[in-house]
C-alpha cells in the first residue's frame, strides 16, 4: 500500500492484468492502468468434434493449497459416466499433491499426468473437450482471477468451466463459449457439465475459436504499443 500511494500517481502509465483489479487501482489511488491479460500467443488450431460418449476435461496449473483443487476431484466425482477428468499439477507442494492423488483413489474418471512444457501446454490441452476451474474466491487476488490457464483453454478451443468467477465469467458470457455455475459448489458446476451434450459443446468449442482471436498476446501487443504512442514525448 505504501509503494502504491508514494509511487504509483508519479508513473506515466501502470498496467495491471484484468478490470476488476485495474477498478481497484482506480479507487484506491486514482491510477487508471491500462489492463494487459495473461494471454499465450494465438495459436491456429482446429475446432475437434466431440465424442458423445466420451467427454474429456483438463486441469493444469500449480499445486497450491489455497486454491483448494480437492473441490474439482469432488466435481469429478459427480460428473455422469461420459467424463474423465485428467489433472496436470505443477509443485507447488508436492505433499499437497500426494495428498490430492491419495483423496482421488478409487475413482473411475480422474487421472494425474505428468507436468507439461509450458509452451506445449496449448497443443496438448486441444485434445480435450473442457477445461476447468474452479476457484472459490477466498481473497481479493482469487475474487479476481484472470489466469493464463484460462487463456490457454481458450486458444485450445476448448469448452470452458468455471464457478461464477468474475473477470472469468464476463469473457465466457460474452462469448459464449463455456458455463458458469450459479455457485462455487462443486454440485452448482457438475449440473452445468452433466447438462452438456456433444452439439452444445462443439458449439461452446467454436466460440472459443472466436474468443481466441481476440484474447492473444497479438493483441495484447498492440494495446501495449498503443499506450507507449500516447505518452507525453
Amino acid at each position: 500500500d505504501y509503494l502504491c500511494r508514494q509511487y504509483l500517481p508519479k508513473a506515466t502509465m501502470a498496467t495491471t492484468v484484468c478490470a476488476g483489479i485495474a477498478e481497484e487501482y482506480t479507487r484506491q489511488y486514482g491510477v487508471r492502468p491500462t489492463v494487459i491479460t495473461n494471454a499465450p500467443r494465438f495459436h491456429s488450431l482446429p475446432v475437434h468434434k466431440t465424442d458423445p460418449s466420451r467427454i474429456r476435461v483438463i486441469h493444469h496449473g500449480v499445486a497450491a493449497r489455497s486454491r483448494r483443487i480437492e473441490r474439482m476431484i469432488e466435481l469429478a466425482n459427480l460428473l455422469d459416466s461420459r467424463f474423465t477428468v485428467d489433472f496436470i499439477l505443477i509443485p507447488g507442494d508436492t505433499r499437497y499433491i500426494v495428498q490430492l492423488m491419495r483423496t482421488a483413489a478409487g475413482s473411475r474418471n480422474i487421472h494425474f499426468l505428468p507436468a507439461v512444457e509450458m509452451n506445449q501446454i496449448v497443443s496438448f490441452s486441444a485434445q480435450y473437450d473442457v477445461g476447468l476451474f474452479l476457484l472459490e474466491p477466498t481473497n481479493f487476488n482469487y475474487l479476481h482471477a484472470l489466469p493464463n490457464k484460462f487463456f490457454e483453454f481458450l486458444q485450445a478451443r476448448l469448452a470452458v468451466a468455471i464457478g461464477p468467477s468474475p473477470e472469468m465469467a464476463r469473457i465466457v458470457s460474452q462469448f459464449g463459449c463455456g458455463v458458469v455455475a450459479e455457485s462455487f459448489e462443486p454440485q452448482a458446476l457438475a449440473k452445468e457439465l452433466n447438462s452438456l451434450d456433444a452439439d452444445a459443446l462443439d458449439k461452446m468449442k467454436a466460440q472459443s475459436s472466436q474468443a481466441a482471436i481476440v484474447h492473444c498476446a497479438e493483441r495484447n501487443a498492440e494495446l501495449l504499443k498503443n499506450a507507449f504512442a500516447a505518452l507525453p514525448q
